[in-house]
């Protein structure tokens, strides 16, 4: 079956000089049994896993598809994670090997109880725009498919955006539902009705600032602070610390491990303002924040990427209002926060004004994050688990910002 009108249809959902990334690509319509492995020769394109000879090409082809200048140093950090050792990318060239379609990865540990996994994550996909209508796509994320079913991975996770889903579906991935983020919306008509970021659509102008000033205001007043917890606040992540508060209270459900690797690493991106948070019961540290603040699409958006310990591990809720009060006062001239579900008990986000995107009336404009996953080896039942958890069960997970490709 020809694949053209499916892939011509993907053009009316891309973005960025229409080009077909991983956020928009739609469904391939083809048996994948044809689809060709690594180092094969389709049509004339080659996929190849990555080197460096290809760092140029992907470069252009980041910029030709997501705008700005990427540079070495984002790129460095991005790829050269503590969990693999190669830079887990596959190009597409052609003839002139010109890189011309990608597909790359972003590796984690995730963990259920006493069981751990290598898992990567679908980040950046792209095809270029004078290539399209080739099933590049497919081919790089099917040779990096056959290339990882012979190492120690065990599962693919990500978040794409409704209509990458079929094509996902195709090719094996299954859906686990949708998790919630809170937004505080301090600038509503710049954020709503500016340059939009994707995460939220334009058509939500009527939330007026008057009225989320004084909804702020008024839920603010509830949260009262607890004078035994000093907020301490660190330009330098104490990494040391950090790993100390998630392995005392590591969650039992399915969840990317915040170990040393992983602070060392993840919050090293060039291009955000970082600042951690620790809160002191006397003298002894009882939780933990990151906030990443970047201007991205004409918005100031402040993340707060991870909290420990986790919603779920009977948190200290008075240390965690008297710290989201210093990161909500330290952050009050940004337009938007955000945060999900699973880093900061609702009541407390309800608190200081934050507004879920799965209730009114966030839910009628703003997108929602779709988590899918598969085993890298499909080939059994039981390779859908992670210990005793099923990786398809939405409520055993637990999912911050900071696993996922794209917080911002």
């Amino acid at each position: 079956m020809s694949s053209r009108p499916c892939e011509q249809a993907c053009c009316n959902h891309a973005v960025d000089n229409d080009c077909i990334t991983i956020q928009t690509v739609c469904e391939y319509r083809c048996n994948m049994s044809h689809l060709p492995r690594q180092e094969e020769r389709t049509d004339g394109y080659r996929i190849q896993q990555f080197t460096q000879d290809h760092l140029d090409g992907f470069l252009a082809l980041h910029e030709l598809t997501y705008g700005g200048h990427p540079s070495t140093a984002l790129f460095e950090w991005r790829y050269n994670s503590p969990y693999l050792d190669e830079i887990p990318i596959f190009v597409a060239v052609d003839d002139s090997d010109t890189v011309v379609g990608a597909t790359a990865f972003l590796p984690f540990r995730i963990a259920a109880g006493g069981t751990t996994a290598l898992a990567l994550q679908p980040a950046n996909a792209m095809v270029h725009p004078d290539h399209r209508r080739n099933g590049l796509f497919s081919r790089t994320l099917t040779s990096a498919i056959d290339h990882y079913e012979d190492s120690n991975a065990e599962f693919f996770f990500n978040f794409p955006t409704a209509p990458a889903l079929p094509a996902l579906t195709k090719l094996g991935w299954k859906e686990v539902g949708t998790v919630p983020t809170w937004f505080r919306l301090q600038r509503p008509v710049e954020v709503l009705d500016g340059a939009v970021p994707e995460w939220i659509t334009p058509a939500a102008s009527r939330i007026s600032t008057t009225l989320a000033k004084a909804h702020n205001r008024i839920r603010r007043g509830f949260a009262t602070g607890d004078a035994s917890v000093d907020v301490q606040r660190y330009d330098e992540l104490p990494v040391g610390l950090f790993t100390e508060l998630y392995e005392e209270n590591a969650p039992e459900h399915i969840h990317v491990v915040k170990d040393r690797a992983f602070f060392e690493w993840r919050f090293g991106n060039p291009e955000w303002d970082t600042v951690s948070y620790v809160a002191r019961r006397e003298g002894h540290p009882v939780a933990g924040l990151v906030a990443c603040t970047r201007k991205a699409d004409g918005i100031t958006a402040t993340a707060l990427m991870s909290v420990l310990p986790p919603a779920g591990a009977d948190p200290d809720t008075d240390a965690l209002v008297v710290l989201l009060d210093a990161v909500v006062g330290d952050h009050r001239d940004v337009d938007v926060i955000r945060v999900s579900e699973s880093s900061l008990p609702t009541s407390i986000l309800e608190r200081f004004g934050f507004l879920s995107n799965h209730a009114f009336p966030l839910s009628r404009v703003a997108n929602k994050t779709h988590l899918v996953t598969r085993p890298i080896v499909d080939d059994a039942e039981h390779k859908w688990y992670l210990g005793e958890h099923l990786v398809t069960s939405q409520n055993q997970w637990a999912v911050e910002l900071a696993d996922q490709d794209a917080p911002f």
